[in-house]
């Protein structure tokens, strides 16, 4: 496994995944013949959008990924391979937003890798208990929503 450094403002601290949206239109044609549409796009010209909380700097971040071959979000079983790579480099859980390639995603969806980026690095947010990885031939865009206070008791 190859791992590099994706600078992001919510690369160090605690970080946590509030919300991720996949999809457009969606169309279902039963046997039947009976069909379903669903218009579903939130964000124009958007595949992917997650949307995470940077506790350090209480600040909202909204991501969109653009011409998405291929995303999963996993829980924290999902992140062994990654946690071993990472302690291994002295660098357990330092940081939130990482590129990696060669790891078990890659060998076990290969076609995907192929179409997904030329040079076969993938997208990392991780968070304590949870990650997303997204495969696309560039960076999502970042977007600063602004700061979220915390509540009166």
């Amino acid at each position: 496994m190859k791992i590099g450094r994706w600078q992001t403002p919510f690369e160090q601290g605690d970080l946590y995944i509030t919300g991720l949206f996949w999809g457009g239109d969606f169309l279902l044609q039963l046997r039947s013949g009976k069909r379903y549409q669903i218009k579903n796009k939130p964000h124009p010209g958007v595949d992917l959008s997650l949307e995470l909380f940077h506790l350090p700097s209480e600040g909202r971040y909204r991501l969109h990924y653009h011409s998405v071959s291929a995303f999963r979000m996993l829980d924290e079983h999902g992140l062994l391979e990654l946690w071993q790579a990472l302690s291994e480099l002295g660098d357990e859980q330092g940081c939130n937003s990482r590129l990696i390639k060669d790891h078990a995603w890659s060998r076990e969806s290969p076609i995907s890798f192929f179409h997904g980026h030329s040079d076969g690095w993938s997208h990392l947010i991780c968070t304590g208990d949870e990650c997303v990885e997204v495969l696309c031939p560039s960076a999502p865009e970042i977007i600063y929503l602004g700061k979220c206070a915390a509540m009166e008791d």
